[in-house]
């Protein structure tokens, strides 16, 4: 038997030599100047693809004006459900891969990539944010009401892309309303009470999950009140600094990330700190993971593909492989060096995945 100690080692060992493979396959590191969200404005319009900014007042009794970018002129629509509080220039490097394996991509579809109530600029008209998954599988419905109010009646979705979070409101969703989507392509996927499986990747731990969860949500709520104070402000200063941008560079070479990870995690902290109401708003979704999925969740007939990382500390690997078991027309496809920014690591296999899924056909109608 190995020590723990041995374990982390070899752990360590692993994933460096991971670092050293992506460097010897083009992966670059940038500087400071590199900036993510500049990086995909520069890209979209190097390859002359549009993307146009929509927001609207959702017609319920809510009051909820949303946010979502509408990019390409395909007649095809997919939805990208991203991670919690993260923006849509993480899925650059998808992006880049799928259009040189697909150049007609964004001719023959149009991705609609919403912002979470509470995050960028979507939220309560009065200052107030209700967060949960149902409330956000709402929104979806909305917002597909109004990105293809010009398109055939009934139309929706072909596929959802949903990472992280936005698996579990892409299942949310479609549970619910079977018809929002054709397919589904679930990356990093959780099958609900996230927070009671957060930091065990292999197994969940028996009669542990309640006290992490309710850690969980006392730290969230410790850091909500926060946000109301100076130490808000402190702690942006902090993560901005000189040292916390070396800390990064530190824990993505131990990682065994790219190299460029630094600098995507960089930019998800300014946004993260660019005001206390989205700070507010990221902790409040936070805790809406732990929401239940519906039972009907795991007997969806969708064609789906299911990809999970098996050192994935935040959502565990079980829980793809528990979604797959159970579906009806999934297909699981484990990654055994990766983690929870399989995007960020492995984006030419990713988007391989996306581009065979989105090309498919349905294998049967849905009841």
């Amino acid at each position: 038997m190995y020590s723990l100690t041995e374990i982390l080692v070899m752990f360590a060992i692993v994933r460096v030599l991971q670092r050293i493979y992506y460097l010897l396959n083009g992966h670059v590191q940038h500087g400071r100047a590199f900036s993510p969200p500049h990086e995909l404005k520069r890209w979209l319009k190097e390859k002359g693809i549009p993307i146009a900014q929509h927001r609207f007042v959702c017609k319920n009794n809510q009051k909820i004006e949303l946010r979502y970018r509408r990019i390409g002129t395909g007649p095809k629509l997919f939805l990208l459900a991203n991670g919690v509080g993260t923006d849509l220039f993480m899925w650059l490097p998808v992006f880049k891969a799928m259009l040189r394996r697909n150049p007609r991509l964004f001719t023959e579809f149009t991705l609609i990539a919403p912002s979470y109530r509470g995050l960028f600029g979507s939220g309560g008209i009065d200052g107030s944010v209700e967060a949960s998954m149902s409330c956000l599988a709402g929104d979806v419905l909305e917002i597909l009401a109004h990105c293809s109010r010009n398109s055939r009646e009934g139309q929706g979705f072909d596929s959802i892309v949903g990472w992280s979070m936005g698996a579990q409101v892409a299942l949310t969703c479609v549970t619910a309303h079977p018809h929002v989507a054709d397919k589904l392509f679930l990356l990093n996927p959780s099958g609900g009470r996230t927070l009671h499986t957060a930091f065990q990747p292999f197994v969940p731990i028996p009669y542990i999950g309640k006290s992490v969860s309710s850690a969980m949500r006392a730290l969230l709520a410790a850091l909500r009140r926060l946000t109301f104070t100076v130490a808000w402000k402190r702690v942006k200063t902090a993560t901005s600094s000189i040292y916390f941008r070396l800390f990064l560079e530190l824990f993505s070479l131990l990682g065994g990330f790219p190299p460029e990870l630094g600098a995507y995690f960089e930019q998800y902290l300014r946004d993260v700190f660019s005001s206390r109401a989205q700070t507010r708003g990221l902790l409040d979704l936070i805790l809406s993971l732990d929401d239940k999925l519906p039972d009907a969740a795991f007997l969806l007939e969708h064609k789906s593909t299911v990809v999970s990382s098996v050192s994935d500390f935040l959502t565990g690997v079980y829980h793809g492989m528990f979604l797959c078991t159970a579906m009806i027309n999934a297909t699981f496809k484990p990654v055994l060096f990766g983690s929870h920014f399989l995007l960020l690591e492995w984006p030419d296999s990713l988007a391989k995945d996306v581009l065979e899924l989105l090309q498919s056909t349905k294998k049967h109608a849905l009841r």
